[in-house]
């Protein structure tokens, strides 16, 4: 094997690690988004919606998400997909498929996202970032930044379903993209929230509460 082409092997590896990695951590913040924005789940009532800090959390994972997004689909990013895509096709030829992968394929793969990165919601997208994230530009309220979550998890599914043919053609196998975290997370302060309001409300009727004096010490901090 010869120095290029090595080298070439070695990029298209730690171009696919880089991808998978940040996939991983995008998929990570829409599940908590997703859940933290669900009005319909009893936590939501209960919890999120009277916490300042679950509201600064929601804030937080929205920025990150589209900071991650912006990092895989845009061409001037490092360990974008498009770069990636691009380099497979300079190197198809020496590469070991192990499925079956025309040329014509890949290229056509790679119109898709550039055809992509041109959308009206990409570049919305790609404004809410500079303008209001990675920058404050005093001239971001001209721009238009509108993008519902349900186009941010379209951003989120390409790169996951891009992710997931290549490693498929390039490795073999795919990765299993899930997660919920966050969910049990707040399921946990939902009954916390449950257990604390009952053991109020029995106390309010007599200080002579049983064993329930013991969970009262520990919300009350008492016992470690």
């Amino acid at each position: 094997m010869n120095y290029n082409l090595f080298m070439s092997k070695t990029k298209i590896v730690e171009q696919m690690d880089a991808l998978s990695n940040r996939i991983i951590q995008i998929n990570i913040i829409e599940s908590d988004i997703k859940y933290l924005a669900d009005a319909k789940a009893e936590y939501f009532q209960n919890i999120v919606s009277k916490s300042n800090f679950l509201h600064r959390c929601y804030i937080a994972f929205m920025k990150s998400f589209v900071i991650e997004v912006h990092k895989c689909l845009n061409p001037r990013e490092h360990y974008n997909i498009i770069s990636l895509y691009s380099l497979l096709i300079k190197n198809y030829h020496d590469i070991e498929w192990k499925h079956d992968t025309q040329l014509a394929y890949l290229k056509q793969k790679e119109r898709d996202i550039i055809k992509l990165t041109k959308s009206d919601q990409f570049i919305r997208l790609k404004d809410t970032r500079n303008k209001y994230y990675a920058h404050d530009d005093r001239d971001k309220h001209t721009f238009n930044t509108a993008v519902s979550r349900n186009s941010y998890w379209d951003f989120s599914k390409t790169l996951k379903d891009t992710y997931n043919d290549l490693s498929l053609r390039l490795n073999g196998s795919q990765f299993f993209f899930d997660t919920d975290l966050l969910r049990g997370v707040l399921l946990k302060m939902n009954l916390y929230h449950k257990i604390e309001d009952y053991v109020f409300e029995e106390y309010k009727k007599t200080s002579n509460i049983g064993r329930l004096s013991e969970v009262l010490d520990i919300i009350r901090g008492k016992i470690n």
